[in-house]
């Protein structure tokens, strides 16, 4: 119980750093990624969302758990590594995937990420499970559904919160809920409110701002204080044991 504890603070600690510097950068613009507004978070019948998650979601994920986060929430996650619980089938749906794997928003249904697109799958599940939440890169987002506020917030064009920009070394990481995109395609959604679209705009990577080493040192040093926390309380259980 005592590990456990220490071990959810740490992740949590990681997590709240890893917010604040992206708070911090306040970045306008993030290479390739597609801007939104604002607005496209203002409230609508369900939160920010049209309206409630599906009652159907794939990978066995809690609908009243993607409701909270997809669409009264701004800045939590779920927890690190919910992805790979027991009963939550995301690891299984992936087994001997070989081919792009396409996610959808789990409230309008929205295609939003392909798995594996510019690399190969394995990358994408490998890194997942490295950090505790999906990661897709630049190229595996659908940018004709998937808008990056100012300061890193990933979300829909419908309004539904999906995670976060975390950029590293090698460029954009979109630390993205599983809860979030464990939605089924609907080829047809009605009633739609795209809120805020005037205002998006593209950035092509031709403008974008060179990375500073200070920011770099930023990017590095959650992972590195993670890391540290993990081993320290793995060497405390067993020394205890």
């Amino acid at each position: 119980g005592k590990f456990l504890s220490r071990f959810q603070d740490a992740k949590m600690f990681t997590y709240a750093y890893l917010k604040t510097y992206s708070k911090l950068l306040q970045r306008k613009s993030y290479g390739v990624a597609v801007m939104g507004s604002e607005k496209l978070m203002d409230r609508k019948a369900n939160g920010s969302c049209v309206c409630k998650v599906q009652s159907d979601l794939e990978f066995n994920v809690s609908s009243s758990r993607a409701d909270r986060l997809c669409c009264f929430n701004r800045d939590l996650a779920e927890p690190c590594g919910y992805l790979l619980k027991p009963d939550v089938t995301w690891l299984q749906s992936l087994k001997n995937k070989k081919d792009p794997f396409e996610y959808f928003d789990s409230v309008s249904g929205l295609h939003v990420f392909t798995a594996g697109t510019g690399r190969d799958i394995s990358d994408f599940i490998s890194e997942s499970r490295k950090h505790g939440w999906l990661s897709f890169r630049d190229q595996e987002v659908i940018w004709e559904n998937v808008r990056v506020l100012p300061g890193g917030e990933t979300v829909t064009i419908t309004g539904v919160h999906l995670g976060h920009n975390l950029p590293d070394i090698w460029g954009n990481r979109f630390c993205i809920n599983l809860s979030a995109v464990a939605g089924k395609e609907r080829k047809q959604y009605i009633n739609f409110v795209f809120a805020g679209n005037e205002n998006d705009h593209v950035h092509d990577g031709s403008a974008k701002e060179p990375t500073h080493p200070f920011i770099l040192i930023l990017m590095l040093l959650p992972e590195a204080i993670f890391s540290v926390f993990c081993a320290r309380l793995a060497w405390e259980k067993l020394i205890g044991m």
